[in-house]
């Protein structure tokens, strides 16, 4: 949509209606004409790219939408990916009808049909599944990197109308995330995410935030402020990288090698925060011969055993009053996860 055009008489005109427009009503009404979405009709939207699903706002006019902007949800920012499904709405190789396989999977032929038609064949099948193993036969995902804050919470409500369905844990990104960040820092990744402007140094390690966390972006920002440091371990030089305090360009594939050699040195040097390790990680687990986790019960994957300081026995890591050891001695049958991973990173 192209941008108004306005004078150097209009802008003047402008400035001093919105001057004046707080003491008299009829100046307001004439600053709201000038507006150019006075009239427009506007609608609660979301982002459906698989990023962070932001609340967006679109103004409508004559059935058609020609503007989108931030809906102000939260303190992020609207970024060009959000603002541009306006152009994704209105290409033109967009599929606008629902496209019914005529050939063989694979071979990429379709026909249009009617919505009428396709509603039928999905309900169809849905019942059909249900009469035969039940609602719990029916998987829903919408993990696609095509979803949002609004029609996923509709998705769920209506496999719950079916009498609930099976679902897929987490999405593409978020639950493997969470799996790897809770037994390591003790949080979500949301909690750290939306304390980035109180770190102090802040390591992007293979990722670009600045382009794909647009909306957080200013947390970064915030945190160098206050002195923060920002360090970007990347092949490239991002965008992200250009704005970093320092850049670390290390060669593709070599991300193992590195992470290995700081815990090689952090360990060697005597910088292990090892009451943060009992506490919040699993460097305390335990691990057979076969580096296998050890477990309390096979069937809780949740029971992992640690040794116990106090006791000198194998616990429950979850156990009360407890101090789990860190390394155990030589020779024994099991060891750590934290002598494990030292053990890979000795080369």
């Amino acid at each position: 949509m192209a941008s108004p055009q306005i004078s150097r008489r209009d802008f003047l005109a402008l400035a001093g209606l919105t001057s004046a427009s707080a003491g008299c009503p009829a100046m307001a009404q004439a600053l709201k004409a000038k507006d150019p979405d006075a009239g427009l009709k506007t609608f609660q939207a979301t982002c459906s790219m698989e990023c962070l699903h932001c609340n967006l706002k679109a103004f409508v006019k004559d059935g058609k939408v020609v503007k989108i902007s931030n809906a102000n949800a939260f303190d992020g920012k609207p970024c060009a990916r959000g603002l541009s499904r306006i152009k994704w709405l209105y290409a033109e190789n967009r599929v606008l009808h629902p496209m019914k396989r005529v050939g063989e999977r694979g071979e990429g032929k379709f026909v249009a049909i009617t919505w009428d038609e396709a509603l039928d064949t999905i309900a169809g099948k849905i019942k059909e599944a249900i009469a035969k193993d039940g609602s719990q036969s029916l998987l829903f995902t919408s993990a696609s990197g095509n979803m949002d804050n609004l029609h996923n919470p509709a998705q769920v409500a209506f496999g719950n109308y079916l009498g609930g369905t099976t679902r897929t844990l987490g999405s593409l990104c978020c639950s493997a995330v969470t799996a790897a960040m809770m037994p390591i820092v003790g949080m979500r990744y949301v909690d750290t995410r939306d304390t980035i402007d109180q770190a102090k140094y802040i390591l992007c390690w293979g990722n670009n935030p600045l382009v794909t966390m647009q909306a957080y972006w200013h947390l970064y920002l915030k945190a160098k402020e206050r002195g923060a440091k920002i360090v970007v371990i990347d092949p490239r030089k991002s965008e992200t990288a250009v704005r970093a305090d320092k850049w670390v360009s290390i060669i593709p594939g070599t991300d193992t090698a590195l992470g290995l050699g700081m815990i090689r040195w952090i360990a060697a040097n005597g910088k292990l925060d090892k009451p943060f390790l009992k506490q919040h990680t699993g460097a305390v687990y335990l691990v057979d011969k076969d580096g296998k986790l050890m477990r309390e019960d096979a069937k809780d994957p949740n029971s992992y055993l640690v040794f116990d300081e106090k006791s000198q026995k194998l616990v429950r890591h979850d156990a009360k009053n407890i101090d789990p050891a860190l390394e155990v001695k030589a020779g024994s049958p099991y060891r750590t996860v934290l002598s494990m991973v030292l053990e890979q990173a000795e080369p």
